[in-house]
């Protein structure tokens, strides 16, 4: 006999746990903290019923999670300054397990930061497995910084707590990059909302290259001359949104110049002296969890395990999605969709070149996944739609906090996988490149 499924309110936690300062719900799938901290600001008391919770259904307790999380969760983007202040903060709060890093320095001159979290142990004598997290590589897509963002705040702040995090991190060190082009997204927030590109100057009003179309690595197809209108992958043209930079004057298959923000990503990566395994990267929107190849519709050599990690990903971030009653509390669109598994030459009718998934992967032997977060509600039912009017990227604050949420099994699902299995058997070079950012 359960009790009938009521707004939760209150000190929320689970059946047979209970806590005052972080709000813990747990389900039989999934567990989802929410920092009550974030709450308290907009100076709502929360009264647990405590003598309740054991007597609820999963459901109703999983519902809970939305209403919480959508009416008292995050109600606004933070601005670039502000998320980096919040960052720097961060760090300090708990020095013992984070430190913050500038990976090199944009156009603009601004750095690009990243949080290290880990837990030292002194003793160990083999290299600590690695874990890559970025966001926000493409300027518009705002939800993806604070989804790292997110990430970063709970492993900071958890880690005593959780002896998931806690386990987690005395075996990795996760690196957490929430903004990955600032110039991009400074001028997003200032000056145009849907402002997707660097802000690399080439002189006159031309500005912008697509980092994600400008990774070294099948920049441009075997064959693809320069100024081709019917290329694929991405384009020549420096006003178009997935511009991939101007060619090298000598060989036409490389870049003039690798892109800053490129840079400080590889320049991490390449660090000989790091232990990298996976690298996830953050973007909106699709609600897709993918692997790489982007630059040709043939599998790649590992396919059967991205299989098995990618379908983890979306199985654990679709368990936040038990039914269609709870997508209509969590987000009342019909466009709320469950996650799906793609390969990136797939999706599209044309490939994907220059991405950087596939860089990290074919070049640096990594575990490589893009996880495209939820579209904004729309009056449109299809998302070719919203794709082509750019309303798909304007989602609503009201939803970061559930979008953040959800992901998270999915990242610590991801993170645990690429620990428990072997690298990839893709063949990658030998040596391997190094690059340096521009400081």
């Amino acid at each position: 006999m359960t009790a009938p499924c009521t707004p939760i309110t209150g000190d929320i936690v689970a059946p047979g746990r209970y806590r005052i300062d972080s709000a813990t719900i747990m389900t039989v799938q999934f567990e989802t903290p929410l920092r009550v901290e974030r709450m308290k600001k907009f100076r709502i008391l929360f009264l647990a019923s405590i003598l309740l919770i054991p007597l609820l259904s999963v459901s109703c307790i999983q519902r809970g999670v939305w209403q919480v999380a959508s009416i008292l969760g995050q109600q606004e983007y933070r601005e670039y300054d502000q998320l980096i202040a919040e960052l720097k903060d961060l760090a300090e709060l708990r020095p013992d397990i984070a430190d913050i890093h500038s990976l090199g320095k944009t156009y603009e001159g601004r750095d690009i930061w990243a949080i290290r979290v880990g837990i030292k142990d002194p003793e160990r004598k083999a290299p600590k497995p690695e874990i890559l997290t970025i966001g926000c590589i493409h300027a518009n897509e705002w939800i993806a910084k604070e989804v790292v963002m997110n990430f970063a705040e709970r492993l900071v702040e958890e880690e005593k707590a959780s002896e998931e995090i806690h386990s987690l991190l005395k075996r990795a060190d996760i690196w957490l990059v929430p903004v990955a082009n600032p110039d991009g997204v400074v001028y997003s927030e200032k000056y145009d909302r849907q402002w997707r590109k660097n802000r690399r100057a080439f002189g006159g009003d031309i500005y912008g290259v697509d980092p994600n179309r400008a990774y070294p690595f099948m920049w441009r197809l075997p064959g693809d001359k320069p100024d081709n209108p019917k290329a694929e992958g991405a384009r020549d043209i420096p006003t178009h949104r997935n511009f991939r930079g101007y060619p090298d004057i000598n060989d036409t298959s490389k870049p003039a110049e690798i892109q800053n923000e490129v840079l400080a990503i590889l320049s991490l990566v390449s660090d000989p002296d790091r232990n990298f395994i996976l690298f996830l990267d953050y973007h909106s929107f699709s609600e897709l969890v993918l692997y790489p190849p982007g630059f040709s519709k043939d599998p790649p050599p590992d396919e059967e395990a991205y299989l098995e990690l990618a379908s983890g990903v979306a199985e654990k971030i679709n368990a936040a999605r038990i039914s269609a009653k709870m997508l209509k509390v969590a987000y009342k669109t019909p466009l709320a969709y469950t996650y799906r598994v793609r390969q990136v030459g797939r999706l599209y009718p044309e490939v994907v070149t220059g991405g950087s998934i596939d860089m990290t992967y074919y070049v640096y032997g990594l575990w490589s996944l893009a996880i495209e977060l939820p579209p904004s509600e729309g009056k449109f039912a299809r998302r070719e739609l919203l794709y082509l009017s750019g309303t798909g990227y304007l989602l609503p604050a009201s939803r970061i906090l559930p979008t953040c949420v959800e992901n998270w099994p999915g990242f610590m699902f991801a993170c645990r996988w690429a620990l428990e299995h072997d690298p990839p058997t893709v063949q990658t070079p030998n040596p391997k490149p190094r690059y340096e950012a521009k400081r």
